[in-house]
């Protein structure tokens, strides 16, 4: 019986014949070419994942919601057993606040980046604000500490998120903890980043995304940008990378303050952020809120080696000058704040402990603290509440006007983004 799948070669003329081919044979060979290339791919792409799960991404994309104002915030309720991790109704890595909460409990709430949040896998019991919180409740019993530390945040969106919960937590003492580092000169300027193009959930993405495409086509456009930011790792991590690099030049990927004179474009995006943190001091006073800028220690900081090292190496990136003193960007910082009558703490003690033995307290990506090291920023932060007498004053001036209701409304939608 001949195979209808092959055929012979048989010219009379030139006395050739061949063996049957296979017809098929080509295309079975493409079709397993391609599929060893996306098995391997998506191999990859798991790899990448998990390489990156690793550095305390805590969810990823999961995780974060997006929004015109603060660019992107945590997801209220979301939760990742990994980490331990369970946020609150506010996108908070803390414990809920109870409906019978005392109506004149003491609340403090600090705001900032990665390592306000207890990234580097960090576990949730770890982080400083559970460290802080039993040592506060050992003068004042009735006390809650909150965690609004937020992955990638720059020091504009941490002051926008503050503002934005005050109404809602009604804290007693709100901390910023922020460094002096180009993490001050990220600058997402809310709807200026981002379009709608359908309304309801998924209907928000970066207008990067659909720029450059017929507008007919950008909704599905959005819905694969939508797709890959869930399944592919490489994706998001490109995405990430864009996303940063967009806001800043690269003369200024490493920049930290100083007293040397700066670009004119670095200049505005440092007095925004600056401004941002004066309109952040206004919306405390009228509400009767302390506020204290926690200025943190970069780890290219918390030693004279690393700091050589990173002034050496990074002169082409917005470096200051070889021979800048080391507490030089925080003294500039701190007084800029405190000439806008802004309260500022310095952690360049703190910074400098944990910088002679960086195994003991940071996680193994060598940037973000472990427990130890949460410990270290809470005792820090206990010590100088305790130097003030600030958590007496709070305690009275709450008693005295103790709230309404426990909690109030979430200012934003997650369902909307």
């Amino acid at each position: 019986m001949s195979d209808p799948g092959a055929s012979t070669y048989d010219d009379p003329a030139d006395g050739l014949s061949t063996a049957p081919v296979q017809r098929a044979a080509a295309l079975r060979l493409f079709a397993w070419v391609f599929l060893g290339v996306a098995v391997g791919f998506a191999a990859f792409d798991r790899g990448v994942g998990l390489a990156d799960a690793k550095q305390g991404a805590d969810g990823g994309n999961r995780s974060i919601f997006t929004d015109e104002r603060l660019g992107w915030l945590n997801r209220p309720h979301f939760e990742n057993p990994d980490y331990q991790t369970r946020l609150d109704r506010f996108g908070l890595r803390s414990p809920e606040i109870p409906d019978d909460a005392p109506l004149d409990e003491l609340r403090l709430a600090g705001f900032g980046a990665s390592n306000v949040y207890g990234a580097g896998g960090a576990l949730q019991p770890w982080c400083w604000n559970y460290k802080l919180e039993t040592l506060v409740r050992s003068r004042v019993p009735a006390a809650r500490v909150h965690n609004g530390g937020v992955m990638a945040y720059s020091a504009l969106q941490s002051c926008r998120l503050a503002a934005s919960l005050l109404d809602a937590l009604e804290p007693d003492l709100v901390m910023v903890l922020v460094s002096p580092s180009a993490q001050l000169m990220l600058d997402p300027s809310s709807a200026a980043r981002f379009v709608r193009v359908a309304e309801g959930p998924g209907g928000l993405v970066p207008k990067d995304v659909v720029a450059g495409w017929p507008e007919f086509l950008h909704l599905p456009v959005a819905r694969t940008h939508r797709f890959l930011n869930e399944w592919s790792a490489l994706y998001r991590r490109q995405r990430a990378k864009f996303q940063v690099n967009d806001r800043r030049d690269e003369s200024i990927q490493r920049w930290m303050v100083s007293r040397a004179p700066r670009p004119a474009a670095v200049e505005a995006m440092y007095q925004r952020t600056l401004e941002e943190f004066s309109a952040l001091a206004e919306a405390c006073r009228q509400r009767g809120v302390e506020l204290r800028v926690g200025i943190l220690v970069d780890v290219i900081q918390d030693s004279e080696k690393a700091w050589a090292n990173y002034l050496r190496n990074n002169q082409l990136e917005g470096a200051p000058p070889l021979e800048t003193p080391r507490r030089e960007p925080i003294e500039v910082l701190r007084e800029a704040l405190e000439a806008r009558g802004i309260a500022c703490w310095d952690f360049f003690e703190e910074a400098d402990k944990m910088g002679q033995d960086r195994r003991a307290y940071l996680m193994p990506d060598d940037a973000h603290w472990n427990e130890a090291g949460h410990l270290v920023l809470a005792r820090g932060i206990f010590k100088r509440l305790e130097a003030e007498g600030l958590l007496e004053t709070l305690r009275q001036r709450r008693a005295a006007k103790p709230r309404l209701r426990p909690y109030g409304e979430f200012p934003f939608d997650p369902e909307g983004s």
